[in-house]
């Protein structure tokens, strides 16, 4: 097993460098087939699909290099001029909530941005 990474914790409290393929494809050549394969399955064609494009800077960085630019969350975010959710007057919120209920990672995720506005990070 690799060793955990530094925690990027990105604005929805996803931790980037450990939990976010996207983020990881650059660095890691089997993240990188395992995406591409996925979006294969979903019915792109192969040869459409750019390795050099599955890439995320993290919400933190230029937008430009944000693998969801559009991302609800984190538009949500900068107009609450807020860096992680947490730090928003209406946390958590319904949005917040609809999205960690779709997989474990998320609510995972959620779970870790209550944890920061508590003053513990977890990992």
């Amino acid at each position: 097993m690799e060793p955990k990474k530094t925690p990027i914790i990105a604005t929805c409290g996803l931790d980037c460098a450990n939990e976010c393929g996207i983020y990881r494809c650059p660095e890691d050549p089997e993240i990188l087939q395992n995406h591409i394969d996925w979006f294969v399955s979903e019915g792109c064609k192969r040869e459409d699909i750019d390795p050099a494009g599955l890439r995320c800077g993290t919400c933190h960085g230029a937008k430009a290099d944000h693998w969801s630019a559009d991302c609800g969350i984190l538009a949500c975010a900068t107009d609450k001029h807020v860096k992680h959710c947490h730090q928003c007057a209406e946390f958590p919120c319904a949005m917040l909530g609809q999205w960690a209920a779709q997989s474990p990672r998320y609510a995972r995720a959620l779970a870790r941005l209550q944890a920061m506005k508590d003053g513990v990070l977890l990992k």
